[in-house]
């Protein structure tokens, strides 16, 4: 079929006749002679058909739930991307392989095969895992056909997908065998269910404090839906709490309703729970503002589940190691920060690993790299030192580490000219032009025999170094690639720290470029799905992904200055969309996935790059740790993990206190300057009884983009780092004082795109809310600390897993676990996590200086009896007693505002009508609304509208 025309069913050796017989012989001769990869790609695009080799698709060639495969896996080896690799010698080859169907050159002269398999979907076996299988199918079918070859080349890993779609081409060889063999595959091909989700979306003590608010005797619909809500939260973990909360003389139907409601629990948070707290019973919620500094942390009596000791939470880890080295399954582990689980992991290499064991080791940053390195050394030399056996002492996993090409390529002039600018060196420069080549430091360090790599978070998702599996010497005495000849394949990998962290949304607007676009984004807008929208449109997006081309690789006779250059040049004028090319591949394989994290907004198609392993890292057993992961995101993007939570309690010499009523946040700080003076003069005087203080804050503040280190400077910390930047810092672990000032906070614009691309969920940003949380105190009590939280489920997953999640790393930095003794002072008026142990809370009063008070007992008592005041100057004077330069410029003002508000005054915006017909809006602090009303009745004037205004301290950073 082509893309434009109506599909039609013909056999596999039919299509292969044709390949032969010049039935496309003018139009690929064509395809060959077009020089442009843009222009090759449109020709080929609109010109020839294409078939499915290894799925009979539906009638409009989508996958439905009655397609079957065909039992071929077919390769595509591209070749652009086998430069030196003879093609005819490898179809040679491919075609002596009993399970080899055909092979034939393809439009633009690469090679086209197909294996026959015995790959076959069970009976009542989901379309869906069908699809999974195959990926699977095709790696054991590549791997076969590498090693009966023994030609190294680079396949095309987007025909590992069953539907994936191949071009017809012109070649009168093209080989064809009828009765091959098929390669028993299928019986190796098994996906593993789900892993059961165990962690909740709320701690249980955050549901009963709310819970204890809601009669025990609600009607039977009224519980249903406070039923549904924390059933939603905690699970079937949540049916002993709610059976303790009812009272009924009929248990066993109460049981009965809590499964039906755990059935049918679609939605709830602790913002929902709240609210039917408030309909149903007596709890009243916080309004936010300045009014909260008068609320403060409270003691409650609710038990909290211990936390584990250094020594139990070392034994749990422990045990799932061994389980992930023995069992082979995936791992998903977060454990506190700073409790030591990269070394458990490390004496965990060294003594439960085999020697012959192929590890890759993967970490944020660089400078982990080292530090990891040296810890495995010292152990592994503990370790031989105490063995009692030669085996012991021989044995032992041995450990490298992998740099980057800007750090040991010994070729001064390429690096200073293209990788000091951020420009890859070429690999077919390093093969021709290297002076160095043979003798090179970073492709030599590939050839390495150790058997555990450590690499940064980049190899598990981009693409890997041509060096990567070594090198060997050409026929002509020089030195290449080793490519898949002897693949260097981890039997096991690990993955330390934030490997699940979300980056930057992508947009491709409507516009003339790529008409497709628009016109879905319409379909989207009136009603239809983003997937049946793109087949609608189908057609107009393969004509746009054929004019959508990647930027110009300039030529190599270029000297390398003027590469570069032009490089840049090509990659600032490009115009390739990633958008349109995804929406191609899914056109081509309808696989579901590639429109993970995308979704219409506005005039926009947006789509967020979720973390996923690259598809030679699929199927690995993989140990992932990390310190503030959300559950639900891990079971969002790694479904098929097994998750585990250990929470430790911290050393007794190190004590946490937390500001109780207010947040040191940016837009205080950028506010004026008198307020950063006013926290130098605080931090100083906190920090005088130490020796080693540390300073964890925010990068910028007004246009100081270095303000972590100017706020250093001016209170004498020894050392400091900034929010966003904080994993695998070390450098605090022996600080007497730790402040963190402030707390990390995405913008909600940010979280509702995140939200939408993990959760599907399209609910808007809100105004702040809050809720009375759990805070757990060193001595073993609990608080309640009155704390922002979500309207949406899936917005407040989304901020513990981005914003507080950094929060706590500031607090980890300090190694509250092992570490000396030392205190931890933290900035924010926030609950910390349930697992976050406080030792004290202090006002901002404490060492914070007062601004003066403006508004007087005496002139608060005359409002109060009033029962409003308006916020403009002319009534503030009036009523208030102030001079105009009081009452002058919109800070003193909101100051005004704010401390009547602390004294209970509602701040509102109304909406009036006079009595000509005129409509305003007028800002009121009132104690008393129906006097307000009652004034300007008199005057003529009617409200028709109110909204609540929050004071700029509850505003995003």
């Amino acid at each position: 079929m082509r893309p434009t025309q109506e599909s039609a069913r013909q056999s596999i050796e039919e299509i292969i006749e044709s390949v032969r017989d010049g039935s496309y012989h003018e139009v690929v001769s064509r395809i060959r002679a077009t020089k442009d990869e843009a222009k090759r790609k449109k020709l080929k695009q609109d010109t020839l058909p294409v078939f499915y080799p290894s799925v009979q698709p539906g009638s409009d060639t989508r996958l439905a739930e009655d397609s079957q495969p065909t039992g071929i896996v077919q390769f595509d080896i591209d070749k652009k991307d086998n430069s030196g690799v003879d093609l005819q010698t490898l179809q040679d080859a491919v075609i002596q392989h009993p399970a080899c169907m055909y092979a034939f050159s393809s439009p633009s002269g690469g090679l086209k095969f197909g294996l026959l398999t015995d790959f076959a979907r069970a009976s009542g076996e989901a379309i869906d895992i069908t699809k999974q299988r195959f990926k699977i199918a095709y790696s054991h079918c590549l791997r076969l056909i590498r090693q009966y070859c023994r030609i190294r080349f680079n396949d095309d890993d987007a025909v590992s997908r069953i539907r994936q779609s191949c071009f017809l081409s012109h070649d009168p060889h093209a080989f064809f065998r009828a009765d091959c063999t098929p390669l028993a595959v299928n019986d190796q091909c098994h996906v593993l269910p789900p892993a059961p989700i165990t962690e909740t979306m709320a701690d249980i003590t955050s549901v009963q404090i709310l819970l204890d608010h809601i009669p025990r005797d609600l009607p039977y619909d009224d519980r249903f839906k406070v039923n549904a809500c924390v059933l939603f939260m905690l699970g079937r973990s949540g049916i002993q709490l709610l059976k303790d909360h009812w009272q009924t003389d009929d248990l066993a139907k109460l049981a009965r309703d809590l499964d039906d409601a755990l059935r049918g629990a679609t939605f709830g948070n602790l913002y929902l729970l709240q609210s039917y707290a408030t309909e149903y019973g007596n709890y009243t919620p916080s309004t936010g503002g300045t009014a909260r500094r008068k609320v403060q942390p409270m003691p409650c009596d609710y038990a909290l589940e211990p936390l584990s000791t250094p020594q139990e939470a070392t034994a749990k880890l422990q045990s799932i190691i061994r389980e992930f080295v023995t069992g082979k399954a995936s791992h998903f582990v977060k454990v506190t920060t700073g409790a030591g689980k990269t070394r458990t992991v490390l004496e965990a290499l060294s003594r439960e690993v085999g020697h012959n064991a192929k590890i890759l080791f993967l970490v944020p940053t660089h400078d982990l790299i080292d530090q990891i390195i040296q810890t495995y050394n010292e152990i592994r030399a503990a370790d031989i030192a105490s063995a009692d056996m030669l085996r012991g002492k021989l044995q032992r996993p041995t450990i490298v580490q992998f740099y980057s090409r800007k750090t040991l390529c010994e070729n001064e002039q390429a690096r200073e000219n293209l990788e000091e600018y951020g420009v890859s060196i070429p690999l077919k420069y390093c093969l021709s032009q290297c002076p160095f080549q043979g003798n090179c430091e970073y492709t030599a360090q590939f050839g390495t025999t150790a058997n555990i790599r450590v690499m940064t978070h980049n190899e598990w998702i981009n693409e890997q170094s041509a060096w990567f599996n070594g090198s060997r010497m050409t026929d002509k005495g020089g030195t290449e690639p080793n490519g898949n000849r002897s693949p260097w394949v981890p039997d096991y990998i690990v993955i330390d720290e934030d490997i699940l962290r979300l980056g930057n949304v992508q947009k491709e607007p409507a516009s003339q470029r790529f008409p497709s676009i628009a016109r879905i984004i319409a379909s989207v807008h009136a009603g239809s799905a983003l997937q049946d929208t793109i087949w609608i449109h189908y057609e107009h997006v393969l004509r746009d992904a054929a004019n959508n081309a990647k930027p110009e690789t300039p030529p190599l006779t270029l000297p390398l200055a003027k590469y570069r250059k032009v490089y840049l040049k090509n990659q600032a004028d490009s115009q390739y969309s990633e958008i349109v090319a995804r929406l191609e591949s899914y056109i081509r394989s309808d696989d579901p996935k590639l429109l993970d994290g995308m979704w219409v907004e506005d005039n926009e198609i947006k789509w967020l790059p979720l973390p996923a392993p690259a598809e030679r890292y699929e199927g690995i057993p993989t140990l992932y740790l990390d310190a503030t992961a959300h559950p639900a995101v891990v079971q969002r993007l790694l479904p098929d993990v097994q998750f585990h939570a250990i929470a430790v309690r911290q050393h007794d010499d190190v004590c946490l206190f937390q500001l109780s009523n207010k947040t040191i946040t940016k837009g205080w700080l950028a506010e004026k300057p008198a307020n950063i003076a006013t926290l130098v003069d605080s931090l100083m005087e906190i920090a005088k009884p130490y020796t080693n203080v540390g300073l964890i804050t925010y990068k910028r503040i007004g246009d100081d983009d270095q303000f972590a280190g100017t706020l250093a400077g001016k209170i004498g910390a020894t050392v400091c780092a900034h929010f966003g930047d904080l994993r695998g810092i070390d450098a605090m672990k022996d600080v007497d004082c730790l402040l963190v000032v402030g707390r990390h906070a995405l913008p909600p614009k940010s979280i509702q795109d995140y939200a939408r691309a993990l959760f599907g969920t399209d609910a808007p940003p809100e105004k702040r809310i809050y809720a009375d949380l759990p805070v757990r105190m060193k001595d073993g009590g609990t608080f309640r600390l009155n704390s922002q939280i979500a309207k949406d489920p899936w917005h407040q997953v989304v901020y513990e897993h981005t914003s507080q999640s950094e929060t706590l790393q500031a607090i980890g930095r300090a190694r509250p676990v092992h570490g000396p003794k030392k205190d931890i002072y933290v900035f924010a008026n926030e609950n910390l996590s349930i697992n976050t142990e406080v030792a004290g809370f202090f006002p901002f009063e404490q060492y914070f200086k007062q601004s003066v008070t403006l508004v007087t007992p005496e002139a608060l008592a005359c409002v109060r009896e009033r029962g409003f005041v308006q916020l403009m100057p002319k009534d503030l004077t009036e009523q208030l007693g102030l001079t105009g330069h009081q009452v002058k410029g919109s800070e003193r003002q909101k100051q005004i505002a704010d401390e009547l508000v602390s004294n209970g005054a509602d701040w509102i915006e109304a909406t009036v009508k006079f009595e000509k017909g005129k409509i305003s809006t007028q800002t009121y602090l009132v104690f008393d609304m129906t006097a307000l009303e009652r004034h300007l009745d008199e005057k003529g004037t009617r409200i028709i509208a109110v909204d609540a205004i929050t004071s700029e301290e509850c505003l995003t950073d």
